[in-house]
């Protein structure tokens, strides 16, 4: 994606990360680096003594310490970071057990419902950490993730049934996510999928109406209704070839929706 080039070109110069890395090339005396020049990426990686690891986490932790998310999701996300307990608040011990323990379960799936949004967060502050380093390392200033600008998830709801979720930006090229979406689904589901016709959205009315404990006589007369036919159900033609037609093909095409429902939704 060339986005994801462009971007990642120019992060070093974007105003809330370029003051960090002069910080840190004043911070542990790490000269300029040009893209093509090996000898001094060699002298600048191995000669200079430089503990790297603390470099990273330097940079990591001035990263969760800038701008770069809005306001409202900066503070969203210190706030969950620290793990909220409710069972601090002095107030917690006053009620009830049962109270507390429905508490705590509304408290964990709410917690839950933001994890995908955490690991995210955390995973752009490692990303651009990462980035900076191998630029300070390297003088190269490499593409970012794609998954800064859309993302295609598979996680479990809270009864484990898997489901994809899919996060786009105005950087993210449709296309693309389409792309990415579909083949994701079919390795979460299966290539297979149960397609419906017309046809068959009439025919939910009657599976639902057998499913009410209708007979297949009442579904063909509520059929002649809607299509205006005059066939009457009574004692001399409910034997007949013709009808027992009927029935047969009112039961396949029962069976028929009933086997996609089921391919569906298993």
């Amino acid at each position: 994606m060339k986005e994801t080039q462009l971007i990642g070109k120019l992060l070093p110069t974007h105003p809330d990360i370029y003051p960090i890395l002069e910080e840190v090339r004043i911070k542990y005396k790490i000269p300029p680096i040009s893209p093509n020049d090996d000898s001094l990426k060699t002298f600048v990686k191995y000669e200079l003594g430089i503990d790297w690891n603390s470099v990273y986490l330097f940079i990591l932790e001035k990263i969760k310490d800038s701008d770069l998310l809005p306001e409202k999701t900066t503070k969203l996300y210190k706030f969950l970071k620290k793990s909220p307990n409710v069972q601090d608040d002095p107030e917690f011990e006053k009620v009830s057990k049962e109270f507390k323990d429905n508490i705590i379960t509304l408290v964990d799936l709410f917690l839950k419902q933001f994890e995908p949004i955490i690991t995210s967060i955390d995973k752009y502050f490692e990303d651009i950490t990462k980035h900076c380093l191998i630029f300070l390392l390297t003088g190269e200033a490499l593409e970012v993730p794609q998954d800064w600008f859309s993302r295609v998830e598979v996680m479990s709801d809270y009864v484990d049934d898997k489901i994809i979720f899919v996060m786009a930006s105005k950087v993210s090229n449709p296309e693309d996510v389409m792309e990415t979406f579909k083949s994701k689904y079919q390795e979460t589901f299966g290539k297979y999928r149960p397609t419906f016709t017309e046809k068959q959205i009439d025919t939910a009315d009657f599976l639902r109406m057998k499913w009410e404990g209708k007979s297949v006589s009442y579904l063909l007369e509520e059929e002649d209704l809607r299509t205006g036919k005059d066939y009457q159900y009574n004692k001399s033609n409910r034997q007949s070839p013709a009808t027992r037609r009927r029935h047969a093909k009112m039961r396949q095409k029962l069976h028929r929706l009933q086997k996609n429902l089921y391919e569906l939704l298993k």
